[in-house]
């Protein structure tokens, strides 16, 4: 059952290099240019976006989620020029056992640079404070070893296996497991 959070407004995080803010329509291109990426999406469980509509869609549904509660999504911006990488953030909530789970991308252009383990350190940090979550899990295709190792990076564990969890593109895949838990 999906269930919601609520806040009065939308949350800013300031790091080191990062700024992690709502995702806007000014946005769109750049999400569009990021998810239309084959290698980007290829771990994303669908298919690279193929229209800037579809990514007008997405940063509607960004939108929305927030606002009903269901979800929350920062646009990972590069403090120094502006320049939008990706997006991170929490969906799947269990307030009853104080939990969600965590996704994000970054534009290829970008990988390497350690903006996602930056992103997810902050939003963790984020979400243990402000959020009243316990735990967080990540679910990674086992061939993604660039996420497991920013997971790790931020603090998460491999906890295990989901047999046969994702369903794309006509074919069943195993996800490794990963958490962290509040301190």
């Amino acid at each position: 059952m999906i269930q919601s959070f609520r806040l009065s407004s939308f949350p800013v995080l300031r790091t080191g290099r990062l700024l992690l803010r709502d995702i806007s329509p000014a946005d769109e291109y750049a999400l569009f240019r990021c998810l239309s990426d084959e290698e980007v999406m290829r771990f994303w469980g669908m298919p690279a976006l193929q229209s800037l509509e579809q990514a007008a869609a997405m940063c509607e549904n960004f939108r929305r989620g927030f606002a009903e509660g269901r979800h929350i999504r920062w646009g990972i911006i590069r403090r120094k020029d502006g320049v939008f990488l990706g997006t991170c953030g929490f969906h799947s909530w269990d307030l009853h056992n104080h939990s969600c789970e965590i996704g994000y991308e970054i534009d290829r252009g970008q990988w390497g640079n350690g903006y996602a383990t930056e992103a997810i350190r902050a939003i963790v940090s984020f979400a243990f404070s402000y959020l009243d979550v316990y735990r967080i899990g990540a679910l990674v295709h086992p061939d993604n070893r660039a996420s497991e190792r920013v997971l790790l990076n931020a603090g998460f564990q491999k906890e295990g296996i989901l047999s046969g969890y994702m369903y794309s593109e006509e074919e069943f895949y195993n996800l490794n497991m990963f958490h962290c838990k509040k301190m």
